[in-house]
């Protein structure tokens, strides 16, 4: 949990997970089609996205200069 983080958020964001995984596996067992569908798969992979962000180690960022066109 980082200092920007709220108490529990993470408990939170698993438990919008589970039930948004929940809901798409049953509406998948139901036979809905994958295609109407894509509201919730985007509400998975985006909190599941948030969740690995959560879990990982923080390091600075680091950019660097990308070549530029070639004359």
């Amino acid at each position: 949990m980082t200092a920007r983080q709220a108490p529990g958020s993470h408990n939170l964001l698993q438990e919008r997970y589970e039930h948004a995984a929940a809901t798409l596996r049953q509406a998948l067992l139901d036979g809905q089609p994958w295609e109407a569908l894509e509201p919730v798969r985007r509400q998975v992979t985006e909190l599941e996205i948030a969740l690995d962000h959560d879990d990982a180690p923080r390091r600075p960022l680091r950019l660097r200069r990308l070549p530029g066109p070639t004359p």
